[in-house]
């Protein structure tokens, strides 16, 4: 089949995408209708594909040959400083060498200058291989007496001696007495310090609590007549080290509890965590308290008076004031009382007791009878 010369201009236009409007709709139609045109269209689709490719394996062989061709530049740049490091090291030690073969050449016309040949040819004794020997200081035959170089150790005291010849026109004799002077002086002034020192710590260890001072404030709870109810307590202590300890004696007995005390005069001893303590006096008084007790006979039960370690007379009062009972206290004894009076009555109520001791204290208080 035989096409217009437009269609082949269309099918390249439809190919690439760039055919539109009513050209694209005529040749979409056509298409459909004539397999012939599909096939060239599909065959064109086909060496499109090949074009494209072609092409990008162009670039990526051109991109090869450039990273190939960098690749070698950079081996001729490297190989480049390989080479110039090389030839300076060739330098630097062609130099050294010129200048060691010179101080060579310096030192042997020193030692065989016309000023100094006189002092070695005068030894009629010494040969060449003497006079090597003299010139080398690791040979230790060839010394003299004149010629001694005594070294000294860190610590001031002078080492074996070692021999060296040296010229007297070239090299003086060194002053050794002087150095080791100095270094005898240096080494007692360090004793002085260690000795300073250890005098400080010897005294500080004697009277490790000389300059310390403990400090409080001492709170005291007057026990009730007949009772063990008083109280020591330390506030606010300061000085020394924390943390604290504290102990309580009283007549030399160590009390165990700062608190049920009874009346007297009481040591207290702080001990800081040195060790160092201070010692304080507390005095629990002794004062009349109101005492309020009850008992029913009835259970067996008993009023236990208050003991002391004071004699004393304890009288027991109706409410209205009239005496029923009366007892003699002795000291340090456990009494009670059954509720029955002097006229062997056992009456419940409200009853007053008072109690005078032999020193004058008095106490006071109530005790109530329940049946």
């Amino acid at each position: 089949m035989s096409y217009p010369k437009d269609i082949y201009n269309n099918l390249d236009a439809f190919v690439k995408g760039n055919l539109q409007g009513a050209e694209l709709q005529e040749f979409e139609a056509a298409l459909l209708h004539d397999p012939e045109l599909a096939e060239k269209v599909e065959n064109a689709r086909f060496l499109q594909k090949l074009v494209f490719k072609n092409r990008l394996l162009t670039i990526k062989d051109l991109a090869k040959q450039e990273e190939a061709r960098i690749g070698q530049k950079n081996q001729y740049i490297k190989k480049g400083i390989i080479g110039i490091s090389l030839l300076t090291l060739i330098l630097v030690t062609i130099g050294i060498l010129q200048y060691n073969k010179k101080e060579d050449k310096v030192s042997i016309q020193s030692v065989e200058s016309p000023g100094i040949a006189p002092e070695v040819i005068s030894n009629s004794a010494l040969g060449k291989s003497d006079l090597e020997k003299k010139t080398n200081p690791e040979l230790p035959n060839a010394h003299s007496e004149n010629n001694k170089i005594l070294k000294s150790d860190n610590s001031g005291n002078p080492n074996a001696e070692s021999y060296h010849v040296v010229v007297d026109t070239i090299q003086p004799k060194p002053t050794v007495d002087n150095a080791s002077i100095k270094l005898e002086d240096s080494k007692s002034e360090d004793s002085k310090v260690i000795s300073g020192s250890d005098a400080k710590v010897k005294d500080e260890n004697t009277q490790p609590c000389g300059l310390v001072q403990l400090k409080t404030k001492i709170s005291t709870t007057p026990a009730c007549i007949g009772s063990t109810n008083g109280k020591i307590e330390a506030i606010n202590i300061s000085g020394g080290t924390k943390p604290y300890t504290q102990n309580l004696f009283l007549n030399g007995r160590e009390v165990y509890s700062n608190s049920g005390l009874k009346a007297g005069n009481y040591e207290l001893v702080i001990t800081d965590s040195k060790s160092c303590e201070q010692r304080f006096t507390a005095q629990v008084s002794e004062i009349s308290c109101p005492i309020n007790d009850y008992f029913n006979p009835s259970f067996g039960e008993v009023w236990n008076i208050p003991v002391t370690d004071k004699a004393g007379k304890l009288t027991i009062y109706t409410k209205s004031g009239i005496p029923i009972y009366q007892m003699d206290l002795k000291r340090n004894t456990a009494t009670t009382w059954n509720g029955i009076d002097k006229y062997e009555r056992l009456e419940a109520g409200y009853f007053i007791f008072v109690i005078e001791y032999e020193d004058g204290e008095v106490l006071k208080g109530s005790v109530t009878i329940t049946l």
